[in-house]
């Protein structure tokens, strides 16, 4: 994942489609320490998700380019 990116997400260990997540854009990682964290902006608030604990669907990529 990278900022500016447009996913879903949900928990591993649920199988329902009902438990992906509204569209979420990927606003930043959340510790430099735990590349794994990201702080997304899903539903008015803020939310972290660990790409270990939860599924990640990209619906878009985000077009920046690293300098």
């Amino acid at each position: 994942m990278k900022k500016g990116d447009l996913i879903s997400f949900k928990p591993v260990e649920h199988d329902s489609y009902d438990d992906w997540s509204n569209p979420a854009i990927v606003l930043r990682q959340c510790f430099p320490t735990h590349p794994q964290m990201w702080v997304v902006w899903c539903e008015g608030d803020k939310c972290v998700i660990d790409e270990d604990d939860y599924d990640v669907v990209h619906l878009t990529t985000s077009s920046q380019e690293s300098a």
